[in-house]
């Protein structure tokens, strides 16, 4: 009786730690979030990489997960193995059969635990196509496995200045396989995987794009180095440095360059200057005027401004540059003009440009002590409607966000957490921090789940000590052994006690 009290005794303590640990892990999970754990099958065959709401999950084998959080998984075959396919418990109903022997794929994170589980197989039977990549552009995928006969499509993609001439086959190959003819000079083509691996780099070259040169005014201007076409135009690529000079006519003076289509000018007021060229057609003009007026330079205190303050000849009409920047402590308020005939692009965006009127004037930057700048963006599918500027710390600023027809609105993302009163409302507010925040409405199409909106893209480990939970058991199975044993030992003992007295009793009648 004594032994089945103390086995009793140690069943219910057991059981009690047991509660106790799932009930802790429970609440460590959270009442919106729910379990995602990871496996491969076979052990070792492969690995797995996970991102929740685009951003890369912690290593490790269990996660936890809001509902409704977008979750891409991607499987990793390891050496001689190459993937099949995903075992989703409980199903995911959105996950179809084709998508299930996708390496990669994405789903929303439902109201309950879900275990995946990537299954490799050998892939001795399989080769390798590599694409290789430079500077000039890429191809549609690094490295993949195929098994022979399976069709492949490649294809190439040059970068941004820069169009496709052939693909090379690096290491023979293709050699014997039917390919369509002119194969090298496409962009894309098919053909049926061949029992050996195959390594392609696509080539490119540098587009050839035209400039323009223009003169505005009394003067010349040159480009070094550089002969004019039949058409008249200087043929550059993507990324060239174009030396310029200009010489004034006479009673004219030099005013500036200006470029069309982003390119990108050093020194544009010095006769001496130089462009570089973007991918794309564009214009450069030099501007002379005999109509000069004087354009004064100036910054408030808390800040600095370009060009350097002082007093500049400026051709009545040309377009002057300007950038302001606030100093530590201040931000930047507007700009001001002294003539009223003179126009901004913006007078309240720091980097603006200015348009020269018929008269000498000034401009200046204005700087504010202690003043954060509030700026409003949005995704594509809306409007964010809210006034931009400085204000300080604890304005109330109104915010409202109007979607195009297809999209609804989603949420206010926020560089300063907690600053919008109400980030799942179009209709809301923000209040200003103690320093320049940025707010964005984000919209998405219609009938696709929101993202949950968290605080912290950091994800929180599971951190259930399963660990704890073992030892439990064990010890457990351990001390019902030893009193099992105890039990056994005590009836065999007894047994034999019981037999040695019966022995000795019948001899005893005997005599």
């Amino acid at each position: 009786m004594r032994s089945k009290r103390l086995l009793s005794i140690v069943l219910c303590i057991a059981s009690l730690l047991s509660a106790l640990l799932f009930t802790l892990h429970a609440k460590a999970v959270g009442e919106d979030e729910f379990v995602l754990d990871f496996s491969v099958n076979p052990e070792n065959s492969g690995s797995f990489r996970v991102e929740i709401d685009g951003v890369e999950a912690m290593e490790s084998t269990e996660l936890a997960v809001k509902k409704g959080a977008s979750v891409t998984v991607e499987a990793i075959p390891g050496e001689g193995y190459a993937f099949d396919h995903w075992v989703f418990t409980p199903p995911l109903p959105e996950i179809t059969e084709q998508q299930r022997r996708e390496a990669k794929l994405s789903f929303a994170m439902p109201e309950k635990n879900v275990s995946a589980e990537a299954y490799f197989s050998v892939s001795n039977d399989q080769y390798t196509v590599t694409i290789e990549e430079n500077d000039g552009g890429m191809g549609n995928f690094g490295h993949k496995d195929f098994e022979p006969g399976k069709n492949v499509t490649v294809e190439a993609w040059g970068n941004e200045g820069y169009r496709f001439v052939c693909w090379e086959d690096l290491n023979g190959g293709l050699k014997g396989v039917e390919l369509p003819e002119d194969w090298e000079k496409q962009i894309s083509f098919s053909f049926s995987m061949p029992e050996k691996n195959v390594i392609l780099a696509p080539q490119f070259e540098p587009n050839t794009y035209y400039v323009t040169l223009k003169i505005v005014g009394n003067g010349e201007a040159r480009i070094a180095d550089k002969e004019k076409n039949s058409a008249g135009k200087y043929e550059v690529v993507m990324g060239e440095v174009l030396e310029l000079s200009a010489l004034p006519g006479t009673d004219h003076v030099f005013v500036g360059w200006s470029v069309t289509n982003e390119a990108s000018l050093v020194d544009y007021d010095q006769k001496e200057a130089a462009v570089v060229c973007p991918a794309s057609d564009f214009e450069l003009t030099a501007t002379f005027a005999s109509s000069i007026r004087s354009l004064t330079v100036k910054a408030s205190e808390g800040g600095t401004v370009r060009p350097v303050p002082g007093v500049m000849n400026v051709g009545v009409g040309n377009v002057v540059p300007l950038t302001a920047t606030p100093n530590e402590g201040y931000a930047f308020s507007h700009w001001e003009c002294s003539s009223a005939n003179g126009s901004f692009e913006s007078f309240e965006d720091s980097d603006t440009n200015f348009t020269m009127p018929d008269e000498d004037c000034s401009v200046s930057a204005v700087f504010v002590k202690g003043g954060y700048r509030l700026t409003v963006t949005q995704t594509e599918g809306g409007e964010a409607k809210a006034k931009e500027g400085v204000y300080e710390m604890g304005d109330k600023v109104s915010l409202e966000a109007v979607a195009l027809d297809g999209y609804v609105f989603s949420y206010w993302k926020c560089t300063v957490n907690g600053a919008v009163s109400d980030p799942k409302k179009a209709k809301t507010e923000i209040i200003i921090p103690g320093e320049d925040v940025k707010v964005t409405a984000v919209f998405v199409l219609k009938n696709v789940p929101t993202p949950v909106v968290t605080q912290t893209d950091q994800k929180k480990d599971d951190g259930f000590p399963w660990g704890i939970l073992i030892v439990i058991f064990v010890v457990s199975a351990v001390v019902i052994t030893l009193v099992i044993l105890r039990e056994q030992l005590n009836l065999s003992y007894r047994y034999l006690l019981g037999k040695s007295f019966e022995s000795l009793k019948n001899k005893r009648k005997k005599k």
